[in-house]
């Protein structure tokens, strides 16, 4: 593993043990698909959090949550789809959080990202 992907590892760890204090429960992570990962699945009083995990070390590239683009929307998005379908869960509450660990502490985004259910894969 690069120093980048370690950090990124660490960075899960600490949003994981952030949410986790803010009373939210774990129910997956790393989950892989075709169109990319998703880091942190959480639930939280019964909804369904998708949570994106952004981490840098300095503030040289602009913020974390600032490397969250459409196109990475895009496919968490589809990500998320998969999961749902393969779990049946089309019946829960979905949102989409970030959470930015930087050099000033972390930032946590609730309902940051839109999720559209009229798309095809």
């Amino acid at each position: 593993m690069n120093q980048k992907q370690l950090s990124g590892k660490e960075g899960e760890k600490l949003a994981l043990e952030y949410l986790k204090g803010k009373g939210f429960s774990p129910l997956g992570s790393h989950y892989w698909t075709r169109y990319g990962e998703l880091d942190l699945i959480m639930e939280d009083e019964g909804t369904v959090v998708f949570v994106e995990v952004k981490r840098r070390n300095s503030d040289t590239y602009g913020e974390p949550e600032e490397a969250v683009t459409p196109f990475k929307r895009n496919h968490l998005a589809r990500a998320a789809l998969m999961y749902i379908k393969e779990r049946n869960l089309f019946e829960k509450a979905i949102r989409f959080d970030v959470v930015s660990v930087g050099p000033e502490g972390i930032k946590h985004f609730t309902d940051a990202l839109e999720f559209q259910t009229d798309f095809y894969y």
